[in-house]
């Protein structure tokens, strides 16, 4: 009995965690967005229902695919060195990654969902290109909200700096961090010296020296992909903050959403628990323009299911349908 338990196992193992991904991913999604207390109160808000906001939402809506073809061209472009894939298989495995992601820190189970797309020799190889992408994706995180930071406080002084303590413990540490960042992202090659050196990295020698492969203009351009994602996040965040009524202009809304962005990013969570993390965070900064505490955390609340809840559950679609390649 136990052998035939075992046997079953290895010979159907990729076909089980496709369906425990499926099936754990769609019931958090289901949980958050239909059970979530703040969902049911966005779902009664009287001005979704105006016709203008209406419109503003299937902007999002739009933006919110182009945002994700962008990420899918980005991968392509990752991976075109060692595994060839179609926008449209590459959109399909950026969608399953954010379905795997779901229940991951960080969402840092998406390079799971990607990889299961590429040939088995090449999955190892796929995980170095999915840090790049994502990478640079941090790199742009890191840059906006440190040049929002520094703006918070260049143009709209509040209480929480004083001079000497905003010199010292956040101007100074913020720029040093993103200079560091930046010089690794170009210097990524450096990594695999530790591959190559470190016994127990060294059987992933070969699959790291595809950081050789990238080039200054091929990381400069997923840098120049991940700031046109970074500001179509930018903006659907603030037609939902215009659709909830906060009256905040669209520097204010930029400063605030960077910051967001940024310290969302850095704090450990899981991406069902990130849709209240990331309200929390923007009633912080967003609430040095405005007291609509509520309001901002629904337009928040909304990003998220737009961005993220939504392709999820397409993404879990991918994963049921695809049959994995051993």
């Amino acid at each position: 009995m136990k052998n035939n338990i075992l046997f079953f196992f290895k010979t159907h193992y990729f076909a089980i965690i496709k369906w425990l991904i499926f099936i754990c991913s769609l019931f958090f999604i289901i949980n958050k967005i239909f059970f979530w207390q703040e969902f049911k109160q966005i779902y009664n808000y009287s001005e979704l229902t105006n016709i203008n906001n209406i419109y503003y939402l299937l902007v999002v809506f739009l933006l919110m695919l182009i945002n994700w073809g962008i990420e899918s061209f980005k991968w392509k472009l990752a991976i075109k060195n060692f595994n060839r894939l179609t926008f449209l298989k590459s959109y399909s495995a950026i969608l399953s990654g954010i379905a795997v992601s779901i229940f991951m820190p960080n969402r840092t189970g998406e390079f799971v969902g990607r990889i299961f797309f590429l040939k088995h020799e090449n999955r190892t190889k796929g995980i170095f290109a999915s840090a790049i992408s994502g990478y640079s994706q941090l790199i742009v995180t890191i840059i906006c909200g440190s040049l929002g930071i520094i703006l918070l406080y260049l143009l709209y002084p509040v209480n929480l700096f004083t001079e000497h303590n905003f010199n010292y413990f956040i101007n100074v540490p913020v720029i040093i961090v993103t200079i560091l960042c930046t010089i690794i992202y170009f210097k990524i090659k450096w990594f695999v010296y530790f591959f190559e050196h470190i016994k127990f990295l060294k059987k992933y020698y070969n699959s790291a020296t595809t950081l050789n492969n990238y080039s200054f203009k091929e990381l400069a351009s997923f840098l120049a992909l991940s700031f046109i994602r970074y500001f179509i996040f930018i903006f659907q965040f603030y037609i939902l903050i215009k659709i909830f009524g906060i009256n905040i202009n669209f520097l204010q809304s930029i400063i605030a959403s960077s910051i967001t962005f940024y310290v969302s990013t850095i704090i450990p969570t899981f991406a069902f628990a990130e849709i209240g993390v990331r309200g929390t965070v923007a009633s912080i900064f967003f609430g040095f323009f405005s007291n609509m505490q509520t309001e901002i955390i629904f337009a928040s609340t909304l990003l998220w299911i737009i961005n993220i809840g939504i392709p999820a559950i397409i993404g879990n679609i991918f994963v049921a349908k695809y049959k994995f390649q051993k």
